[in-house]
C-alpha cells in the first residue's frame, strides 16, 4: 500500500508493478482482520477517485480479496505463465470447456474464477437461471485420456486446477456434465438440447 501511495520513485513501473504484486497477493492471501477494514477502505477510495491511473487494477484487487474472503484464497501459487500474464498486465485466461457431443467453450477465466462461476456462466448460456439448476451440474479435470476423473468442489479455483493439472498431463481437460436429474427438461435452447441429447 505504501509503495502506490505517493510514489516517488525514479522507476516509471515502480507503481504499477506494486499494483500488480498486490493484485497477486489479494488473490492468494487473506489479509489480517485488523488490517482488513484499512484495506478495503484504501482499495474503496483507489476505485473512487476520479482521475486516478489505477483505478481498473485497484477494482480488481478489491474483487479478489472479496473472493479470497469468500472461498479461502488460491493454493497453487501461480505458474510461469500465469506470472508473465500478470506482469503483462493481463489478467484473464481463455480457457477450454468440453461439453457432451464434442461440445467446446472458451470461457475468461479470471484470477479468482471458481468452478461455480463456470457452472453459473454456463448454466445462463443455456437459460437455466434458478438457483436448483446450479447444484445440478458439474465441472471435472480429466487427466490421462480419460483414465482419470474428478469433479471439482465449487469452491476450487480454475487456475489452481490448471496449475496442478500441467505437470501431470499437458493434455488434461475440463467438462462440463449434468450429475443430478431432478428439476424437468426442458426444449427452449439449443445448447441444452444438444447437451443434454449427448449425455
Amino acid at each position: 500500500m505504501k509503495q502506490v501511495t505517493t510514489n516517488t520513485s525514479s522507476k516509471q513501473d515502480s507503481c504499477q508493478r506494486g499494483w500488480r504484486l498486490l493484485y497477486i497477493l489479494t488473490a492468494f492471501h487473506r489479509c489480517s482482520d485488523v488490517m482488513k477494514p484499512f484495506l478495503l477502505r484504501f482499495l474503496q477510495d483507489a476505485c473512487d477517485s476520479p482521475g486516478m491511473p489505477y483505478q481498473g487494477i485497484a477494482k480488481a484487487c478489491q474483487e479478489n480479496l472479496k473472493r479470497t474472503f469468500q472461498y479461502g484464497g488460491r493454493v497453487q501459487y501461480p505458474n510461469s505463465m500465469e506470472i508473465k500474464a500478470i506482469l503483462a498486465g493481463r489478467s484473464s485466461k481463455r480457457q477450454l470447456f468440453l461439453l457432451p457431443g464434442g461440445i467446446e467453450r472458451h470461457l475468461k477465466i479470471k484470477t479468482c474464477s471458481v468452478a461455480l462461476d463456470v457452472i453459473e456462466e454456463l448454466c445462463l448460456e443455456m437459460g437455466l437461471q434458478r438457483l436448483e439448476a446450479l447444484d445440478e451440474y458439474a465441472v471435472f479435470l480429466v487427466t490421462h485420456r480419460g483414465q482419470n476423473v474428478r469433479p471439482l468442489n465449487k469452491r476450487e479455483y480454475i487456475l489452481d486446477i490448471a496449475t496442478e493439472a500441467e505437470p501431470v498431463d499437458g493434455n488434461y481437460s475440463l467438462w462440463f456434465r449434468r450429475v443430478v436429474w431432478s428439476l424437468a427438461l426442458k426444449l427452449d435452447n439449443e445448447l441444452y438440447v444438444t447437451m443434454h441429447y449427448n449425455q
